[in-house]
């Protein structure tokens, strides 16, 4: 549940951050004692009340009023939340501040809601620079209030005068995560909502004090709803291009052009992974569009194809994607020319009155494309002689001239044309599949037992999305020492998938603005160190799960990416006299195994778990599934498909735990006894761990996962067939904490 502090700024990040303000609208002072501020709520609401005229900063109506005092009088966290956004005015001698805080923190108050208050009511030309002028001193004013110790001193002096048991120092640190991203809400809001591009205002969010990765989420949120349109529109395309309706799907896909300017001024490519994908995917629809438009009707689609293959070409930043672009283009050519020399040809023979030789020409031609791309164009040719062919008998007979021809002593032109027309029906276009996100197979990374881990070293190859032409020979770098300190740095680059398999004391690495196989995504904590070995099976499904919460912390999916990681064995766990750190090494690759152009892994920052992990409950081998200790988030996706869970840390609020995989029968040795005794076997095994755990049978409830007779038949390679036991409160309210 959200604290009042942090509903309370979020509740007024907008617009009308400083209008709708409580002590603007009431007129108190921000360090108004409750005395003053009920006399002053008699008084105004009173007046109101009465239809009395009130000197008031702003218009306000009677109930606007009335809530305006309520919040000053109500919560004190929502109190101190208005108290950031009014004036302070002079500083008294019990708040202790210097004079120039106060004097700062106004001066930004009246710059920011001054320029919000002219963007609500309206720019006009005129009013452009002086708007500017303001959000630039804003901006200044309140990146050097919140740099100053002096002003997290007065919010603290702020909490010691409301004195109120419900305030305490821990809303200090709820300000400092929370009011940056307050103060430019409102901007962000203010370009999403334009219906003209703002792209000053846009890049100068930048230039406030809040992280860089906070700015690119907040961004990242405003454009969704463009987003979401924007793959509605391309999924609709690409069901039309299904179908067979090329030009209708490439005028789609067309229209969605324009408007990644927009999207451009919100989520800038060069920042922004999800915009790269949607012009990338824009950029496939449109390449299979041209392909797809040219195999059904050749030289006719030409016009259109080439418009729809230099857009491609424009919006694609895969170096694969590109090249596949740029050889459809150059068939588009071939093609052309083939066609063109054709009609050049038909053209100089029927000029030398060889009609026959034109037209035993084109049928040959004709045979040799059969269905293939470009038939249309030669029937229309064919045709056309036919008709000069019928004009010429109807004409008064005459003696023709003779014509000899000499054979070349190269191929000849009819011959080298239908062998030109032949590839381009046998060979045909390049066409590779849209990958739209969307929902994808399980992940399937495999994992890595370490060796003991060696000596430390390590070099840092990070780099950003930049297009450098000449490649960098691989560098050797650790990724599994003793110390995490002393690994190469998350985000390095992988150049190969080779290089990742082999030694981990020197994996090639190269710069992340060239193409390579894998990244290191982060180096994940399988437990204390030192603690006791957990066992195999606990120990790869603790590096799985860590190295999948590190996928999704970085915002990448589970259909695309997957997961492959190093862990440590028994030789290596320290439980005690022993260096090692008790972790895994995590490295991220595309699931089709092809190389990454630039950098995936983008904010090495993140720690947030503020997310659930979809993970297969009963893969067929122990560890293969969730650690035992993390939870299922909720019942509903536990019971519509146990290979698909929402998986998360047990701290967050969750339905059940994961108390154990019992171990019921061995498949090479007991056969199959029947679902009625698997069921009863997997159901003894768990309530024994319930009740191991000292967790009773009233308050809660064992859920059983029991395998059925196909577990024989795919067993894994040890053989083990096994129940996954979930505990759950036996009323089904949430838990908020893992079980002992």
């Amino acid at each position: 549940m959200t604290d009042p502090t942090t509903a309370g700024l979020r509740e007024i990040a907008g617009p009308q951050l400083y209008r709708r303000n409580a002590f603007r609208i009431t007129g108190l002072d921000t360090d108004a004692d409750r005395r003053a501020v009920r006399h002053r709520q008699q008084k105004v609401v009173l007046a109101l009340e009465a239809g009395v005229d009130i000197d008031l900063d702003v218009p306000v109506e009677l109930d606007e009023m009335r809530a305006a005092f309520e919040r000053i009088l109500g919560d004190p966290r929502r109190r101190l939340v208005d108290e950031m956004f009014w004036l302070w005015k002079t500083a008294n001698a019990s708040c202790g501040c210097p004079k120039t805080l106060h004097l700062a923190h106004d001066k930004a108050v009246r710059a920011h809601s001054a320029a919000l208050d002219r963007e609500v009511a309206g720019l006009t030309l005129q009013d452009q620079d002086e708007v500017e002028k303001l959000w630039a001193e804003a901006s200044s004013m309140w990146s050097r209030v919140l740099r100053h110790d002096s002003f997290w001193h007065h919010v603290s002096h702020r909490i010691a005068v409301l004195d109120d048991k419900q305030l305490d120092e821990s809303v200090i640190g709820v300000l400092r995560e929370e009011l940056p991203m307050t103060l430019v809400k409102p901007m962000i809001r203010l370009v999403a909502g334009s219906p003209t591009e703002r792209t000053w205002l846009a890049g100068s969010v930048r230039g406030w004090p809040v992280p860089s990765g906070a700015v690119d989420d907040l961004w990242e949120e405003a454009a969704e709803p463009l987003y979401a349109e924007l793959r509605a529109e391309l999924t609709e395309a690409a069901e039309q291009l299904t179908a067979g309706e090329p030009v209708q799907a490439g005028t789609a896909g067309m229209a969605i052009v324009p408007r990644l300017d927009r999207l451009e001024t919100l989520v800038p490519a060069a920042r922004h992974r999800r915009t790269v994908s949607v012009r990338n995917d824009i950029s496939l629809l449109l390449n299979n569009c041209a392909t797809v438009y040219m195999e059904q009707v050749g030289p006719v689609a030409d016009e259109q194809a080439r418009l729809w293959l230099r857009t491609a070409g424009e919006l694609s930043a895969d170096p694969q994607g590109k090249a596949m672009i740029e050889h459809n283009l150059t068939t588009l050519d071939d093609m052309m020319t083939v066609f063109r020399t054709i009609r050049e040809r038909v053209d100089e023979l029927v000029g030398m009155g060889r009609n026959d030789l034109a037209w035993r020409m084109l049928r040959d031609a004709r045979r040799r494309l059969g269905a293939a791309p470009g038939v249309d164009e030669i029937d229309k040719m064919l045709a056309d002689l036919g008709d000069r062919r019928a004009k010429a008998r109807l004409a008064a007979p005459t003696r023709p001239t003779r014509v000899t021809f000499q054979r070349p002593s190269r191929m000849s032109a009819v011959t080298r044309i239908a062998a030109a027309l032949l590839f381009w029906g046998l060979v045909g276009l390049s066409v590779f599949l849209i990958f739209f996100n969307g929902s994808g197979d399980s992940d399937a990374g495999g994992t890595v037992v370490s060796t003991t881990p060696p000596t430390p070293s390590g070099a840092d190859t990070g780099g950003t999305p930049v297009n450098v032409p000449d490649p960098v020979d691989p560098v050797p770098v650790r990724v599994y020492s003793e110390r995490i300190a002393d690994n190469s740095a998350v985000g390095t680059c992988i150049a190969t998938k080779d290089a990742w398999a082999g030694d981990k004391t020197k994996v090639a690495s190269v710069p992340c603005r060239q193409s390579h196989w894998g990244e290191i995504l982060g180096y994940v904590s399988l437990g204390p160190a030192p603690s006791p070995y957990p066992g195999t099976d606990q120990t790869e499904a603790l590096a799985h799960y860590q190295c999948a919460s590190a996928r999704t912390q970085q915002g990448l999916t589970q259909s695309d990416y997957i997961v492959d990681f190093a862990y440590p064995g028994p030789q290596d766990w320290n439980a005690g006299g022993k260096a090692y750190e008790n972790y895994a090494t995590c490295v991220i690759h595309r699931k089709d195994n092809l190389v990454m152009p630039f950098r995936q892994v983008t904010d090495t920052s993140r720690t947030d778990r503020n997310f659930a992990v979809t993970m297969d409950m009963y893969a067929g081998a122990i560890y293969a599934d969730p650690p035992i200790g993390v939870c299922p988030q909720d019942k509903q996706s536990y019971d519509k498909d146990r290979h698909a869970v929402a998986i998360v840390d047990c701290t967050r609020p969750h339905w059940g735990q994961i108390l154990g995989y019992p171990v019921l029968y061995q498949a090479d040795k007991d056969p199959w006894p029947g679902d009625t005794a698997v069921y009863a076997a997997a159901s003894d095994a768990c309530l024994k761990i319930q009740r191991d755990h000292g967790l009773n049978v009233d308050s809660w409830h064992s859920n059983v996962t029991w395998p059925g007779q196909d577990a024989w038949t795919n067993a894994a390679s040890d053989k083990r067939i096994y129940a996954v036991c979930t505990v759950s409160l036996t009323d089904e309210s949430p838990l908020f904490a893992p079980v002992n």
